[in-house]
């Protein structure tokens, strides 16, 4: 039986460069948890030959992406992220790489998709640092387009 994968040999990326020709720039600064939320919404198919069986297919698929991050906004990283949520023109989009282990590593699998933020919460925790907690979906981006997509190592 393989070995599960450890989150800590998961990454997470933005591109700082174009679809076409990626510059995918590693996020380190994600703590504890990052949730990618891999679900499709259900489509009923049942009918009367289901003899009162109810049946469903599969819809239009979803992957929102949860993370936190330290509040530290000369950080570059921060920065990029803190400027896409207050853009309100393309560059709210980023094109993000979710991974399970880094990008260039054959066999590695994960989602490639642009991405809004949605959501940037800041947590101030009594007896810890603040974070962000940042919430993104997927998104179209006017200069680049194509959809949320599978992506394996060393594509």
């Amino acid at each position: 039986m393989p070995r599960s994968k450890l989150a800590v040999f998961c990454k997470t990326y933005y591109n700082a460069g174009s679809y076409d020709t990626p510059t995918w720039t590693v996020i380190p600064q994600i703590n504890d948890t990052l949730n990618l939320g891999l679900s499709k919404d259900e489509v009923d198919t049942t009918d009367r030959e289901d003899a009162g069986w109810e049946t469903v297919m599969g819809g239009v698929r979803k992957c929102p992406v949860d993370f936190k991050i330290p509040w530290t906004p000369a950080d570059s990283v921060f920065s990029a992220l803190w400027t896409a949520w207050t853009s309100d023109d393309d560059s709210a989009v980023l094109e993000m790489l979710i991974m399970d282990g880094a990008y260039d590593t054959a066999g590695t699998k994960g989602i490639r998709a642009y991405m809004e933020i949605l959501d940037f919460k800041r947590v101030e925790e009594k007896n810890g640092k603040v974070n962000a907690e940042i919430t993104m979906k997927p998104a179209k981006s006017d200069t680049d387009y194509a959809a949320p997509s599978v992506f394996t190592g060393s594509e």
